[in-house]
């Protein structure tokens, strides 16, 4: 089976098996890409291959182009949250462990911290864990 648009559809419903996730065309960020290097490990730990991927350039053009019916992608939640709120994209059922990647907040220890940035920061520091 085809796990185009109108297939993820059904297969929210249902537990798409390892088979049909090396069967499906994979849309994956370019080679070089942090995202791809996360996603490439997780994959090919469980599935072993791929038979069909698609190299893109960014996430934004991965999203658009599953919304699109041109294949299967895994992208961090909150890339598709918008998408998975109105239904363009739905989330597939597998048996893959889920995927969680860790990143590092840094910045220059003595340099000046503009009210903005001091906002920003503590609204991702707030964030940490929450996900």
């Amino acid at each position: 089976g085809d796990l185009g648009a109108q297939g993820q559809r059904v297969a929210l419903r249902t537990q798409v098996s390892r088979e049909a996730l090396r069967r499906a065309r994979w849309l994956l960020r370019e080679p070089g890409s942090g995202t791809r290097e996360e996603v490439s490990h997780a994959l090919l730990g469980h599935l072993h291959y791929l038979e069909d991927s698609l190299d893109l350039g960014s996430s934004e053009a991965i999203k658009h182009s599953v919304a699109a019916g041109l294949g299967i992608s895994c992208l961090s939640r909150w890339v598709v949250e918008e998408q998975l709120a109105s239904g363009a994209l739905v989330e597939l059922r597998s048996s893959l462990p889920p995927l969680r990647r860790r990143f590092y907040m840094l910045r220059q220890r003595d340099k000046f911290l503009s009210p903005g940035f001091e906002r920003f920061w503590e609204h991702c520091r707030a964030g940490v864990g929450a996900g």
